[in-house]
């Protein structure tokens, strides 16, 4: 244990001593003593000071019904990656042996996870805090941060709020957006050397999710998320932020002090249309494709954080975004599947941006087979985030109503010219235009429409021209 006023450096090594000294004291315990969950963290009080003296106290109690486990550790100024800390104590495990309970004082590890309600109190003071927590295999040689501040006895700040004044600075929203874009599922994990007790990846969920993952699944953040986290950013030009039960993550814009500040309301409509967004599919050098994203504000609204969800069919891959409005968070080059873009700040006026996408080699042409997906949008005093389907217009450079997505590259008569440059793609003297209208196939020269009606008017003008020349003739001849 660390003792008070002492100085101690919290290193990879040390934690693992602690855990192989549990390990190796199994034969004291009844159960089989697992590596021990290590919590640590920083304690100050109303004065902003940081206490490294003193006892912490930590109690687990089961929630419904049960009795208390309890550790007691000196608070000491510990050295860590993250920097000073208070405090860091093991908590230990145990997996009941058969026949046999877990020691006394010490947590049981079971196959199912069990909830407990778990306090941390500094003896002899008003500093404390209570949250509710699951112990469980995850909870097996986790480290957890917890910070206790006088005056806080649950979760006051939004976790992105790393110095706790209740704003948002541009590093701290760069932080949420570096957890984001980290990871390619969005993914993070508790890690008590984190900035902000967090780090990027799957890993250990023994602890509480981040403020800003508020939605089902846990521990992954989405784009609606992140669009949160922007939206409390831009919202005030102090970035201010405040706690708010009606909020949908529990907080809401605005300094706490604005106690007239209007609540969020619900979603009343799907179809506020503050935002268009429509995307354009055209063939670029090679094999790629290019997609063009346009979009622009109407009625005058706040859209306060705007985001973009793309889907890309199997096999295809992201080859970046090569021009336009480009989004501030985007994919890294070579990601497929989901392709999520977000931008900061959000673009007021409307705009474009142009991403290259690379099809699988084994993909058939035809529209259908292409990037489809929604946008979503927030807009100030809107408790949802408001989602739009992206609508898919297509380049037809022959103008023969046939996209060039639709007809590719293919060059079915073999004279030098793509179908989709070419109007009659199978030389059999039909336009691929009229081939389309009749449903035969325009790269089969072999397959035209056996009944194209006769057109008149080539006729009616023969026959006016055959009129007027032997009309001319006649006269002529009756002048001589």
């Amino acid at each position: 244990m660390l003792r008070p006023g002492r100085t101690r450096e919290i290193t990879a090594f040390t934690l693992l001593t602690i855990m192989c000294v549990v390990l190796l004291g199994s034969g004291a315990f009844a159960g089989v003593a697992q590596p021990a969950t290590i919590l640590a963290g920083t304690v100050y009080d109303a004065s902003e000071r940081l206490l490294t003296e003193g006892e912490l106290t930590i109690s687990y109690t089961p929630v419904g019904v049960g009795v208390p486990i309890v550790v007691t550790a000196p608070l000491a100024e510990t050295i860590g990656p993250a920097g000073i800390l208070s405090y860091a104590v093991m908590v230990p495990l145990e997996i009941a042996a058969s026949g046999s309970p877990v020691s006394e004082g010490v947590l049981a590890v079971s196959s199912q996870p069990v909830q407990y309600t778990r306090k941390l109190q500094v003896t002899g003071t008003g500093i404390s805090k209570t949250d509710t927590v699951t112990i469980s295999v995850n909870s097996i040689g986790a480290i957890e941060r917890v910070n206790l501040r006088e005056g806080e006895t649950t979760q006051a700040y939004h976790s992105g709020d790393v110095n706790r004044d209740y704003r948002f600075s541009l590093l701290e929203l760069l932080r949420e957006i570096d957890l984001f874009v980290a990871d390619a599922n969005h993914q993070y994990h508790c890690d008590v050397w984190g900035e902000d007790g967090y780090d990027v990846a799957a890993g250990s969920q023994s602890g509480t999710p981040h403020s800003g993952d508020y939605a089902a699944p846990k521990w992954q953040f989405s784009l609606e998320e992140l669009l949160r986290m922007i939206e409390l950013f831009t919202a005030t030009g102090r970035h201010e932020y405040c706690l708010d039960p009606q909020g949908i993550d529990g907080f809401r814009v605005g300094s706490c002090a604005e106690k007239s500040a209007p609540m969020e309301t619900e979603l009343t409509s799907p179809d506020i249309d503050a935002l268009t967004m429509v995307r354009s599919i055209a063939l670029g050098a090679g094999t790629a494709m290019e997609v063009t994203i346009t979009f622009g504000a109407v009625q005058n609204r706040s859209v306060k954080a705007m985001g973009l969800n793309e889907r890309l069919p199997d096999g295809w891959l992201f080859g970046g975004v090569i021009g336009g409005n480009a989004p501030s968070v985007a994919p890294e080059q070579g990601a497929s599947g989901q392709l999520d873009f977000a931008w900061l700040p959000t673009p007021m006026q409307g705009g474009s941006f142009t991403y290259r996408v690379v099809p699988a080699k084994d993909v058939s042409s035809g529209a259908g087979c292409e990037p489809n997906g929604d946008a979503s949008y927030r807009i100030q005093g809107i408790r949802e985030a408001v989602r739009i389907v992206v609508q898919n217009t297509y380049a037809d450079s022959d103008r023969d109503g046939i996209s060039d997505i639709e007809e590719s590259t293919i060059d079915s008569d073999g004279d030098g010219i793509p179908n989709y440059l070419d109007t009659d793609s199978d030389n059999d003297g039909v336009s691929d235009s009229i081939e389309r209208t009749y449903g035969t196939d325009y790269t089969d020269p072999n397959d035209y429409p056996a009944n194209l009606p006769v057109a008149w008017w080539p006729i009616a003008i023969a026959i006016v021209v055959i009129v007027a020349f032997r009309t001319a003739r006649r006269r002529g001849s009756q002048s001589l």
